[in-house]
């Protein structure tokens, strides 16, 4: 059965809400009931996260940016993969580290696999924070008309930034070419990414009546808070 590589990169833990949700996606991780994978990390500032990978016991490979003047780089990211591709042997798999996986994800890809085609599962839940995910109030719930299914969600609106590929298809040389002339550098990359990297193969696939993806915002502005108010206080205000 192929491999599944995980081209993912990190933001520093350093006992943030961010590192909360950065654990949150490695223990989604560790969950996996298909178990032939391996995370393809690349660092760029960062001077925490090789550390907790080793405590995680997921099995990884450590790659250091030598980009100067930058934050991060998707291109980098995924092309960091592109060294451990045999044929016949691999999936490629990019996601950021704020998206939770159902336990089933990387099974159903293998269980849906074809030669030559990507995938994803869309679309997805989002949440505000960690405590709202445990809660299941979805970012709808602050607009006064939350969400009760995933059958109400547009895809539209909700393409998440993960994406897999058959592990062939990079192996190309001119899709590798092409993929690293039109280098993505300075941005955290979301689902304008997704879809750039989407067409890289001819044919794709929706797991999302199968296995499900959840994203948590991760804070980019210190002091951030949710937007809006959770139910429970919005009740705390009518009996006042």
């Amino acid at each position: 059965m192929r491999q599944i590589l995980v081209a993912v990169t990190f933001r520093e833990f350093n006992g943030d809400v961010n590192s909360q949700i950065q654990r949150t996606f490695l223990d989604a991780i560790k969950k996996q009931t298909y178990t032939n994978y391996k995370l393809i990390v690349t660092n760029f500032r960062e001077k925490l996260v090789k550390r907790e990978l080793e405590r995680s016991g997921l099995p990884f490979e450590f790659h250091q940016s030598t980009k100067k003047g930058i934050w991060h780089s998707f291109t980098e990211v995924v092309a960091n993969t592109f060294s451990y591709l045999e044929r016949g042997k691999h999936i490629l798999l990019w996601t950021n580290a704020d998206n939770i996986f159902e336990p089933n994800f990387f099974e159903e890809i293998i269980n849906n696999f074809e030669p030559n085609t990507g995938g994803t599962s869309y679309p997805h839940m989002t949440y505000f924070s960690l405590e709202d995910f445990k809660k299941g109030y979805g970012t709808d719930t602050y607009h006064g008309n939350p969400i009760k299914s995933f059958y109400q969600l547009s895809p539209c609106l909700f393409v998440p930034d993960v994406i897999y590929i058959d592990g062939d298809i990079m192996l190309d040389s001119i899709n590798q070419k092409l993929f690293l002339e039109h280098e993505i550098t300075g941005a955290w990359p979301g689902m304008a990414q997704t879809l750039m990297f989407a067409f890289f193969a001819p044919k794709l696939k929706n797991l999302i009546y199968k296995s499900k993806i959840a994203n948590i915002q991760n804070v980019r502005v210190p002091n951030q808070t949710v937007r809006g108010k959770r139910p429970e206080d919005q009740e705390k205000e009518k009996k006042i």
